[in-house]
């Protein structure tokens, strides 16, 4: 929700010129002192707890560096989102690069930082609050998801979110082809490669798009309508075709159909029943806390629904949070207190978790490696954009809207990395093609805006009617 113009002149639209300085002086700077104060205090617990201490003292300080850690991973994401707004990116960009940051990428360049701030101890911690957090962002994902925005565009939306899938992962299945002898990992199936690499260049990041609009007050112009409603529309099927994929991974024809027959009844009782019930439980005279509580567990449950079939928690959670009464007035006001939650402290754990695992300096970059990178960027943004672009000329929309759009739905973001990330677990991929595959994510982000400024033209505002004064 925008936040109102503070009171002043201008209606605040302009700056003290020293903000910004201001800003790093006094936030920046002693976080990033807080920052290093507390790498030594962990590497001092670190150091304490190997010395034969007894199991309370080591629970005590694993306790402690887990804390340190927690502290640097949102003080970062906090400072280096903030620097990515004042460029006029997304915040989660700056959250991704904090993650990567604090990862063997940069941190790891320091002699013995990354063992400090991070030992083993502590990332199990990390990775189970990083998983948390992935659940309930995609059940907010869900809950964000309103088909009401078909409304009118209902055509036009299906077949540019449908071509928004179908050639960006045309496109890139052909190169995961080529790929797939030199990049796919020892007992991947190339059936399972192919369509996960499809898949992965073909989704767009719905949340961050959402914000990014109603950053820009777009959300109710008609291209950000419609780019909305695609997105929403290409994120459906690409969790439907993700799940898919997971079940197929085993290479084992029963365990598959059984994995798509119990998705498909969790799919059948998710609408059938569990849809009805939570209409109920919105329209109840129960404090906000507890509908809180409630949907919580749903999603927990359902997730935990999901991993048991053999499919993934996600899928699970992002169903329960789209059956859904997105037009309650409650939700909003509801998941809006656990979407701060789970953005604040929960994400940056997650996008943490995925810096560890992204090792730029450990890829050997050869003109062929780079040669590499730009064909998957220029691949995943002809498919997404140029598809987008041609689909949308193709219906009669003008070269400009068109174009506009494709802009949008290229916006990769964090939807990107999540099915990255499990493509990752599930050894789909190996870390050479996720790490090339992240720099793709976050090119194709940063671009949306600057596109966006030279493609977007403001709607014209209909001029107001004479006023007739009353006889």
């Amino acid at each position: 929700m925008p936040h109102p113009p503070p009171a002043g002149g201008s209606g605040g639209r302009r700056r003290p010129r020293g903000l910004l300085l201001t800003y790093v002086l006094t936030v920046v700077l002693p976080a990033l002192g807080v920052a290093i104060l507390l790498m030594h205090v962990s590497a001092s617990f670190s150091g304490s707890s190997d010395a034969g201490s007894p199991d309370r003292t080591s629970t005590t300080t694993t306790t402690a560096a887990f804390l340190v850690s927690l502290v640097v991973i949102v003080l970062a994401a906090r400072t280096f989102g903030s620097i990515a707004v004042r460029f006029g990116q997304p915040r989660v960009i700056g959250e991704i690069l904090a993650g990567i940051a604090l990862g063997p990428s940069l941190l790891g360049l320091v002699p013995g930082a990354e063992e400090a701030l991070f030992p083993e101890r502590v990332t199990p911690y990390l990775d189970t609050l990083s998983q948390l957090g992935l659940v309930l962002f995609m059940f907010l994902v869900g809950a964000e998801l309103d088909v009401h925005r078909l409304r009118g565009t209902a055509k036009i939306t299906l077949v540019l979110g449908h071509a928004g899938i179908v050639i960006p992962g045309a496109l890139a299945a052909l190169l995961a082809v080529v790929l797939y002898p030199h990049y796919a990992p020892s007992g991947t199936g190339q059936l399972v490669f192919v369509l996960f690499f499809g898949l992965a260049l073909s989704v767009t990041a719905f949340p961050v798009l959402a914000r990014f609009l109603t950053d820009r007050n777009m959300q109710n112009s008609a291209v950000g309508t419609l780019a909305l409603a695609a997105a929403a529309v290409a994120d459906v099927t690409a969790w439907c075709l993700l799940a898919i994929v997971i079940s197929i991974q085993g290479n084992d024809p029963w365990h598959s159909a059984r994995t798509i027959g119990l998705s498909m009844l969790f799919v059948l009782v998710m609408v059938v029943f569990v849809r009805p019930a939570l209409r109920r439980l919105m329209a109840a005279r129960i404090p906000d806390s507890a509908l809180l509580v409630a949907l919580v567990c749903g999603a927990l449950v359902a997730a935990l629904t999901t991993e048991l079939i053999g499919v993934h928690t996600i899928f699970g959670a992002f169903l329960f949070g789209a059956v859904l009464q997105h037009d309650s007035p409650r939700l909003h006001e509801v998941t809006q207190k656990l979407e701060t939650f789970c953005l604040s402290l929960l994400l940056p754990v997650f996008f943490t978790q995925m810096g560890l695992e992204f090792r730029l300096f450990d890829i050997e970059w050869s003109a062929a490696m780079w040669g590499l990178c730009l064909t998957i960027i220029g691949v995943a943004t002809l498919g997404k954009l140029g598809g987008s672009t041609v689909t949308l000329r193709m219906c009669g929309r003008p070269w400009r809207e068109a174009a506009t759009v494709g802009a949008l739905t290229n916006c990769r973001g964090l939807t990107e990395l999540v099915v990255l990330n499990v493509g990752l677990q599930l050894g789909i991929l190996d870390l050479t093609l996720f790490t090339l595959l992240v720099i793709m994510a976050i090119v194709a982000t940063v671009l949306t805006g600057p596109l966006v400024n030279i493609l977007y033209r403001e709607e014209p505002v209909p001029a107001p009617e004479p006023h007739v004064p009353a006889r």
